[in-house]
């Protein structure tokens, strides 16, 4: 049927994914040469929210697909899972997009100005990306258990989901680009 062929192009996706992002992480941080330049390493943090949806992708498509026991109630394919991790590694890489950006354009427009500009240290960059999972990760959670209580308790409404969405919207999109 045209869900499980879904399911399958999105497992064969996902696999290429994390095969693609695993090569290109353990490429960077194995490298001693590469590694030393602090912008590689915004690159590692890009990809891992990444990698960690991938990976959900393939153990949540590949119980479906293997018709593990699923239940109504089971967590791990739970659709509201799959819609905060993707506004998580949205915001995740949004932020770390836009840090990068901010970096690239004062390169660019001190070296028009002939002037020489310091790459941000390593420990900066770790600080700025770890900043942004620490903000990213808890607001998720948060949006996610908003949700899930509403829903289970049913006390879930249009409304209250529309709020959650357009204020992950400002938090995740609008923020990063200001």
């Amino acid at each position: 049927t045209v869900f499980y062929f879904s399911l399958i192009s999105q497992l064969v996706t996902s696999v290429l994914a994390v095969f693609i992002s695993s090569l290109l992480m353990i490429s960077i941080l194995i490298s001693p040469e590469i590694r030393s330049e602090s912008y590689n390493i915004y690159i590692v943090f890009l990809a891992t929210p990444d990698w960690i949806r991938n990976i959900y992708f393939i153990i949540s498509n590949s119980m479906v697909l293997h018709d593990y026991n699923l239940t109504d109630s089971d967590q791990l394919v739970n659709p509201f899972i799959i819609v905060v991790t993707g506004l998580v590694c949205t915001a995740v890489n949004t932020f770390i997009n836009s840090f990068t950006a901010h970096k690239l354009l004062n390169l660019v427009l001190n070296s028009n100005k002939r002037m020489k500009i310091r790459p941000p240290t390593k420990k900066q960059v770790s600080l700025e990306c770890f900043g942004v999972y620490l903000v990213t990760i808890p607001l998720g959670a948060i949006f996610y258990y908003a949700v899930l209580n509403g829903i289970t308790q049913k006390t879930f409404n249009q409304e209250t989901f529309v709020i959650f969405i357009w204020v992950w919207f400002a938090i995740a999109i609008i923020i990063p680009s200001g």
